[in-house]
């Protein structure tokens, strides 16, 4: 009988990916390892947990997806969705709130500058 070889590997929790042991992040959807305890696997078995399909991780654990959310979308109502995800590390998170809360104020003060011109047009014509 032929004793399976096991290598050092981690399955990512995000897209069930063989992760090299000591990766900081899986290469395929981009989950932070961190805390993620190392588990023997066999060699044999590592081509199976790569065949999930892209729908089945989380939406949170796509980072593009949150960025673009707070980004394009939601602004700050999307920091649940970044804080909520194991995607990226607190650096990137603290960097990103603070990104999208400049971007926040810029959209508020430029939608202010464009009503106050709008209201003064307006009081001007009625006069």
């Amino acid at each position: 009988m032929i004793e399976p070889v096991y290598t050092a590997e981690i399955v990512c929790p995000g897209c069930a990916a063989s992760v090299p042991a000591g990766a900081g992040r899986c290469a395929k959807c981009g989950v932070m390892m961190g805390q993620v305890k190392t588990v023997p696997v066999a060699a044999s078995t590592t081509a199976s947990l790569d065949t999930k399909p892209m729908n089945a991780i989380p939406l949170q654990e796509r980072r593009w997806l949150v960025i673009c959310t707070m980004v394009f979308a939601a602004l700050f109502l999307g920091f649940p969705f970044l804080w909520k995800s194991r995607a990226f590390s607190l650096a990137e998170k603290i960097f990103w709130t603070i990104a999208v809360l400049v971007e926040t104020v810029l959209v508020f003060w430029v939608f202010y500058v464009a009503m106050a011109w709008t209201i003064g047009n307006i009081r001007d014509a009625l006069q």
